[in-house]
């Protein structure tokens, strides 16, 4: 059944997230358990908020870590990858080296470029209404023979990447999304939240709304949730009821 529903004055479903599981805390007391998002609702503010709720979360996500079958992915990010690999480092839309090329070392708080030269810190940028972001830059570019697939032609600074406050957060939800589990409960998403669309569209022959204004408009989709709800229960007491009779006949017989 359906927990929660609105009706937005906009396209910016992402946001409504949070909001819609705090609804569901206050109306029923108590979290839900497992939510699953398709990739739009991914974004860094709802990685984090799932996890301070702890909810068990499960939406596609990008991850700029190097991947299986990325050379830059080694045991020691120290050590160059072998120049005869060098042709399979993938490359990003201005054809130079991808982020993914560059391997995050927390613990000393640097990035490590595919010839095992490091990208140390170097600001922290706050621009509002955006994440905040941490670039890293090389300091020893010159000789380097990836140079000219890696930094900027126009520029003389060093090659430099940057992460935002959120990419720990991606980074486990994508190793969380390649576990057999993690695949299990998010392909359940389709079926669980896609159908309420289908039956209420095609059986119920709701495609537009009635009334006018957001709050009337809220009031009616609350309604058609409400017959959805009212349908799945008959439809499980129907089945609980054949069930019973079923025990019954097997009882007498």
């Amino acid at each position: 059944s359906d927990l929660d529903c609105d009706v937005i004055p906009g396209p910016n479903e992402h946001n409504e997230l949070l909001p819609s599981v705090d609804r569901i805390q206050e109306n029923f007391g108590q979290n839900a358990d497992s939510v699953s998002a398709d990739k739009a609702f991914g974004t860094g503010a709802n990685l984090g908020g799932m996890e301070t709720r702890n909810v068990n979360f499960h939406t596609p996500v990008e991850s700029r870590a190097p991947q299986e079958g990325n050379p830059a992915k080694r045991e020691d990010p120290r050590q160059p990858v072998p120049e005869a690999e060098f042709p399979k480092l993938p490359l990003n839309d201005k054809k130079r080296l991808d982020k993914s090329c560059f391997v995050y070392d927390e613990e000393a708080n640097c990035y490590y470029c595919p010839m095992g030269r490091m990208l140390d810190y170097e600001q922290t940028k706050r621009e509002q209404g955006r994440e905040t972001r941490y670039v890293y830059r090389c300091r020893n570019c010159e000789g380097c023979p990836l140079s000219g697939v890696c930094r900027d032609p126009n520029s003389q600074r060093g090659r430099s990447v940057s992460r935002d406050e959120h990419e720990p957060l991606r980074e486990r939800m994508h190793a969380k999304m390649q576990t057999a589990a993690g695949r299990t409960i998010y392909n359940r998403r389709m079926h669980i939240g896609e159908t309420p669309f289908a039956i209420i569209k095609n059986i119920f022959e709701v495609r537009r709304f009635l009334l006018r204004g957001l709050e009337k408009v809220r009031t009616e989709w609350r309604w058609v949730c409400t017959a959805y709800n009212l349908k799945k229960l008959m439809t499980a007491i129907a089945a609980l009821r054949a069930q019973g009779e079923t025990m019954m006949v097997n009882v007498k017989g």
